[in-house]
């Protein structure tokens, strides 16, 4: 696939992505990483620590927070961008519960390069049983200094 440049006053920097490159991380969401991200962020929702309150709700069950799901995205896009990206915005649809025991593959997919470096991905999460969990979009821009 052709790649687009990011043109500088001194050079021209491939941005190394083209349209259609897409890549995936895979996790199942456990007991573990549902603490740890509580710990982490401050999230300690009882849906998420509390099995016995959240076997009373609707879910019947402790579900995963939807930041933690979400943060596959993030391994995803940087895995595509290499690094040579920063995040600047994040569209999130949560369309499903994430139960502990979910595995869960996050997918991020070229779909749009954007003027000044910048460019735009679907970004989708589905559970083992094939169902999508979270979808949205997710726009970075290329960094302008390149560290060697």
């Amino acid at each position: 696939m052709a790649h687009d440049s990011l043109t500088t006053p001194t050079q021209v920097v491939p941005l190394g992505i083209a349209l259609g490159d897409r890549t995936e991380v895979t996790k199942t969401i456990n007991d573990a990483a549902v603490k740890a991200f509580a710990n982490l962020c401050g999230d300690d929702n009882p849906l998420h620590v509390d099995a016995t309150f959240a076997k009373n709700t609707r879910f019947k069950g402790r579900i995963g927070q939807g930041m933690l799901t979400a943060s596959l995205i993030s391994t995803t896009l940087t895995r595509l961008t290499r690094g040579l990206f920063v995040y600047i915005s994040q569209d999130l649809l949560f369309t499903a519960p994430v139960h502990l025991g979910d595995t869960i593959t996050a997918t991020a997919e070229v779909v749009e390069i954007l003027d000044r470096g910048r460019v735009r991905f679907r970004t989708l999460c589905i559970n083992q049983r094939g169902e999508t969990v979270l979808e949205g979009f997710a726009e970075m821009k290329r960094l302008k200094e390149i560290p060697v």
